[in-house]
């Protein structure tokens, strides 16, 4: 590599266009490496270094003199939150007797760090009672800039889907959020802020009373099924999706009927995924006639034509 000591030509320089000029014609020479006027002995500097490190690693205490790990059941890890916080999402949730007080409720629960950045709180839209309940992951912009879940393209794609099964999200579908505020970047949410919304997503399902529901992301078909496969294991898989959705002993109206249901759970990709990657829609159509077929077995009211 052409290597120059250029000492003696910046020391003549007398303005900046003679700087610029001798800077261009070095490059135009080929000469690429700027040396210094003092040698380095760089295998010494090398030779430091490496002492150095070896110093710090024998000044470090052997295994044995090291704190013992604490158990695994000891404490809780730095993603999830206390089982105090917990406890306080689970009781606002199961005092919501309504869509319109779970909302509030959410609306005043400050558990999750999420809200604090973003625009909007990302609850439902659709019937407040449906045979069908799909759920997305997490709001995207477009969510947080409106208000409703499955706004913007991947929205109005999914309408389009709807539709072509005979179904609409204002007559026939419910639609709502596992983590009903926008993760910044549109990044997936983590276990903690999983954990702070869930117990609201299952009275959400609870007060809705779907025969169905269609989760479009991993993230929530993993969140509900305690399944942690990945969305390319899940999706077009049917499962039971069992859970005690209403306490009868803390739940606001104590009727027998809020006890443990069993209701069907289907995964499939996200909308929005569907506009980056259109190959997948060939899955997502797969999907959708199952859907068809399951709704139609349990006489749920179809308006599209027949297949």
């Amino acid at each position: 590599m052409p290597s120059h000591h250029p000492t003696s030509d910046l020391q003549s320089m007398k303005s900046r266009a003679e700087l610029s000029a001798l800077l261009s014609w070095y490059l135009e020479a080929g000469i690429d490496d700027i040396s210094a006027d003092q040698p380095i002995d760089r295998f010494a500097a090398s030779l430091e270094s490496h002492h150095a490190s070896e110093i710090a690693r024998h000044m470090r205490p052997p295994e044995d003199a090291r704190p013992a790990p604490r158990p695994s059941g000891a404490t809780m890890s730095a993603g999830q939150p206390p089982a105090l916080v917990i406890d306080e999402a689970q009781s606002a949730a199961l005092g919501a007797a309504n869509l319109g007080a779970l909302e509030t409720a959410l609306a005043s629960y400050e558990g999750c760090a999420l809200k604090r950045t973003a625009m909007s709180l990302v609850f439902a839209d659709g019937p407040p009672k449906a045979w069908l309940m799909v759920i997305g992951d997490a709001p995207g912009a477009e969510d947080d800039r409106s208000g409703i879940p499955f706004s913007g393209p991947g929205g109005q794609l999914l309408d389009q889907m709807l539709a072509a099964i005979g179904l609409s999200r204002q007559t026939d579908v419910h639609l709502a959020m596992l983590v009903p505020w926008r993760p910044p970047g549109n990044r997936a949410p983590n276990e903690k802020e999983i954990a702070h919304c869930l117990p609201f997503l299952w009275r959400h399902i609870a007060l809705v009373e779907p025969q169905i529901v269609l989760c479009l992301g991993g993230v929530v078909a993993s969140a509900l099924s305690h399944n942690h496969r990945t969305i390319t294991k899940l999706r077009g898989r049917w499962q039971k999706l069992s859970h005690a959705l209403f306490s009868p002993e803390n739940g606001p109206d104590n009727s027998p009927e809020n006890s443990q249901k069993d209701l069907a759970m289907l995964t499939s990709w996200p909308p929005d995924m569907l506009l980056k990657q259109p190959r997948l829609k060939a899955d997502a159509w797969a999907d959708l006639l199952s859907l068809r077929l399951h709704l139609e077995k349990n006489h749920a009211p179809l308006n599209g034509p027949d297949e």
